[in-house]
């Protein structure tokens, strides 16, 4: 079979058989590639050129792509499950419908990323210091991913399921997390600044050590009344005066306020409610 320049139409690989299902590619340069449709389950990726391919509804469902660069690559509706890409560059990519769960994805670098109608299912995937900076992934699911130190920063989360995910020591700086679903998520020794959470779900959310700074829609989300307090964390005054105005005093204490302080907040939080 014949794999073409998604463009000019040249042949960039001839393969023996009719399938690449298993193909021993690593290294190989195949640069806007159409793999669409074709079934590249179990192939052999890793240090490949796959930038600006064509993997519209391909199945990488296992594929070793370690070190891997599919920046600007199409990855719409593409099968990735339990893929490992460790180390892979997927600057810009299209999303829209990927499955990723249960894939391997530390260290993998996501800057620009995105889905347009339908988000991506990274569901138990492993994203441990991933970037996924700058991004739009809007809808998208986490259920169960282990996103420790993962760089969320300036992405946006709308509407996302992080329910039961790690994201111990993630930094979400501006986030945009409004109607996002963090309930069971481990938020210990995360940092949130300036992050939107209007609406986002928290119920569960497991927080200790965790930074929260600069996040005037706290008092938006639900669940705060029940969040789990392991440890003390570190809470900027106008965002702890908002959730005084939210949660009960016991949370707070737990939260590492002193009951001085929290004689001083109460003011605040009765004008809050008034």
């Amino acid at each position: 079979m014949q794999v073409r320049h998604r463009v000019s139409g040249a042949v960039l690989l001839d393969w023996p058989g009719d399938s690449l299902r298993g193909a021993e590619l690593a290294g190989a340069v195949l640069t806007y590639a159409d793999f669409a449709g074709l079934d590249l389950s179990g192939a052999d990726l890793r240090r490949a050129d796959l930038c600006s391919a064509g993997l519209q509804g391909a199945t990488l469902a296992g594929a070793l792509l370690v070190g891997a660069d599919l920046s600007g690559s199409d990855l719409s509706g593409a099968d990735c499950r339990g893929a490992r890409a460790t180390d892979a560059r997927l600057l810009g990519v299209q999303l829209t419908g990927a499955q990723l769960q249960r894939a391997e994805l530390s260290r993998t670098q996501w800057k620009l990323a995105y889905v347009k109608e339908q988000g991506a299912d990274f569901s138990n995937a492993t994203l441990c210091r991933a970037s996924l900076r700058h991004a739009n992934l809007q809808g998208c699911r986490f259920e169960g991913a282990d996103c420790t130190e993962a760089a969320l920063s300036h992405t946006g989360f709308e509407g996302a399921s992080f329910r039961g995910a790690c994201l111990a020591s993630a930094v979400l700086v501006q986030a945009r997390l409004a109607g996002a679903d963090l309930r069971q998520a481990d938020l210990t020794w995360t940092i949130l600044h300036d992050s939107g959470l209007s609406g986002a779900a928290l119920a569960g959310a497991i927080v200790g050590r965790t930074v929260l700074a600069a996040i005037p829609t706290i008092g938006e989300a639900t669940g705060l009344d029940e969040l789990s307090v392991v440890a003390p964390c570190s809470i900027d005054l106008p965002t702890l005066q908002l959730l005084a105005a939210a949660v009960p005093p016991e949370v707070l204490e737990a939260l590492g306020l002193q009951p001085v302080a929290l004689h001083t907040l109460r003011p605040a939080r009765t004008a809050a409610s008034a």
